[in-house]
């Protein structure tokens, strides 16, 4: 195994978003400016060497092979691809542009952005988050890695991300003593999305790594002792109303509202979904059109076991693997999807 994944600390992308530049950059609120700044953010270039450029198909081959996830790409076709030939050799440089930027899913205990700039900025910190989650997954998924060498950058990347987001408490902290409510705002935002990409983190590479002093109840509780409850009352003076600084991550419904219980053996539910994307109907289309990443957001966000804990993702990504039909529910366990 090469030693590349003991250098990457991939968390290290939401280090941009502590930055004073990034965040005043939110009052130029528009999806093509959000664009331009992941462009600048996460384009990357291979060069080819003079004698490699000249084998016929070697930069179509060449571009088959990159792992698009590792930086930070579903695949390829998120991707422009632009190809320049050296003036002084036949070398080809290959840059990798991104072509769009990633939506996020839901997020719990994640304030709604209150006027265009705070909506940008999170707009930002979700594809942020987007691409460090297909960063890790990417790690996750490979089976070229020892797992002394995952551990180890388990470890690297929570020991970033804890003090990348006890860096955000401070700035939160530091710029109350100011009336820029919106600046606030976004770094209480950071600070909320970097808390669940450190519970995303301990759950994912939870067979690798174990972390006990990271919990939603810690994580939550130290943005919400670093908001005063003179911003909160700021914020939502416009409605009349007076809140206490723990109530700025209530504004939906808690997330065990919108839980669905499910008693039986969870591969089945995790197969059902895996046939409904699979199956292809007597028009040629599919059944349900999606992704194995929506269908894991789905069931992690809005299932939970008979114990009432959320379900693995790791779990469910092993389960929807085309390759692991053993992990699939079989016989009668399995329900059956009807042919339409």
């Amino acid at each position: 195994m090469s030693n590349h994944i003991l250098n990457v600390v991939d968390v290290n992308s939401f280090r941009d978003a502590l930055s004073l530049d990034i965040i005043d950059n939110s009052k130029k609120c528009s999806q093509s400016h959000l664009l331009k700044i992941v462009k600048n953010a996460y384009r990357c270039s291979f060069v080819i060497n003079e004698e490699d450029a000249k084998l016929n198909n070697y930069v179509e081959n060449y571009l088959s092979k990159i792992n698009y996830p590792e930086y930070g790409f579903n695949s390829i076709k998120d991707v422009s691809i632009n190809q320049t030939r050296s003036l002084f050799d036949n070398s080809v440089t290959i840059e990798l542009i991104p072509k769009n930027f990633y939506c996020i899913r839901r997020l719990t205990n994640l304030p709604h952005g209150f006027n265009p700039q705070t909506s940008f900025y999170q707009l930002y910190l979700a594809d942020l988050y987007e691409r460090v989650k297909i960063k890790l997954n990417s790690v996750l998924q490979s089976s070229n890695h020892d797992e002394k060498d995952i551990e180890l950058y388990v470890k690297k990347n929570i020991q970033l991300a804890n003090n990348l987001f006890d860096e955000a408490i401070s700035e939160l902290d530091r710029v109350q003593s100011g009336d820029n409510i919106s600046l606030i705002f976004n770094y209480v935002s950071l600070s909320a999305y970097l808390m669940n990409l450190l519970l995303y983190l301990k759950d994912i590479f939870s067979e690798f790594y174990s972390v006990k002093f990271i919990t939603q109840q810690t994580l939550k509780a130290k943005i919400c002792d670093a908001v005063s409850n003179d911003f909160i009352n700021k914020l939502f003076e416009s409605k009349a109303i007076v809140l206490k600084t723990e109530e700025l991550f209530n504004q939906e419904p808690k997330n065990e509202n919108l839980s669905i219980k499910w008693n039986c053996q969870i591969n089945t539910l995790i197969t059902m979904f895996y046939d409904l994307a699979n199956n292809t109907m007597k028009n040629g289309k599919k059944m349900m059109e999606t992704n194995n990443e929506d269908i894991e957001a789905l069931l992690t966000q809005f299932f939970i076991d008979k114990n009432g804990k959320q379900l693995s993702p790791l779990t469910i990504k092993t389960c929807l693997k085309d390759y692991r039909e053993d992990k699939r529910a079989k016989g009668l366990k399995r329900i059956i999807v009807p042919k339409c």
